[in-house]
């Protein structure tokens, strides 16, 4: 397990420190993808409050991870019956090689006689 440690973030000028595991390029990969959220949203709409820019940039991302994660299921559901479907197959591949093994079998005594 990581230790944690202390990673210093500026969000649109405010400074948090975060405890995380995490490495630092990816904490600030994020803090910049963060700030370009906030950053576009407010020149769109300069009216806009921080905290209400910061509400609306959490609902984006909360429906991106749900959606996400609904995406991640289905294909995980997916896998599963692919996965299924390759244990069936194989079981009907191996029945059919040894009825394969059977046939040839009786048909070497066939014409052994």
């Amino acid at each position: 397990m990581s230790e944690k440690k202390r990673v210093k973030v500026t969000v649109l000028g405010t400074t948090y420190y975060l405890s995380t595991t995490e490495s630092e390029e990816y904490i600030s990969s994020l803090q910049f993808q963060l700030n370009q959220m906030l950053g576009d949203l407010q020149s769109r709409h300069p009216s806009v409050a921080l905290t209400d820019a910061l509400v609306l940039t959490c609902f984006n991302l909360l429906d991106q991870n749900s959606k996400a994660e609904s995406s991640a299921d289905h294909i995980r559901g997916q896998l599963t019956e692919y996965l299924q479907d390759a244990a069936r197959a194989r079981i009907e591949l191996e029945d059919a090689n040894r009825e394969i093994a059977r046939l040839r079998a009786e048909l070497d005594r066939a014409y052994n006689r």
